[in-house]
């Protein structure tokens, strides 16, 4: 969450404001103060877990949408979103999966990680020729140069 909060606060660095990043810290202590009170006795360690990702995970929203509105930057919040249900699914599925013998259990879930390569190609996070310059550098160019513009 903390990795997010470096991009969110892009806005509010270039007009040279950093009070929106001071409110959202601030209320994130405070939101994880009270959490904490509520989910340690019922939860223990997994309650204050919980509690600060809840907090830590109210800070970067919060910053997106205050510096949208200071110095608005075209995100493309939509792909992002997905994969990270994309991930949250995964792990649930991941996690529940038991094998006796380790290697059936690593590849099992390297296939589960494989899965994150169609996505890229569907959410259009990497387009068909930026894949391929990754691996041809030369044939990448070949075909953008053969493509009308």
């Amino acid at each position: 969450m903390m990795g997010l909060v470096y991009i969110a606060v892009i806005g509010p660095t270039i007009v040279k404001d950093t009070k929106p990043t001071g409110v959202a810290v601030t209320i994130a202590a405070l939101l994880n103060i009270g959490l904490n009170f509520w989910f340690v006795p019922r939860m223990g360690k997994e309650g204050a877990a919980l509690a600060t990702l809840m907090s830590q995970g109210l800070v970067p929203v919060y910053l997106f949408y205050r510096a949208q509105q200071m110095y608005p930057i075209p995100y493309r919040f939509g792909p992002a979103v997905s994969l990270g249900i994309l991930a949250w699914i995964l792990i649930w599925i991941g996690s529940g999966w038991q094998f006796d013998n380790l290697w059936v259990g690593v590849i099992a879930k390297l296939a589960l990680l494989a899965l994150f390569i169609p996505a890229l190609f569907v959410l259009r996070i990497v387009t068909p020729a930026q894949a391929l310059r990754f691996f041809r550098p030369a044939a990448a160019e070949a075909i953008e140069q053969a493509q009308p513009t």
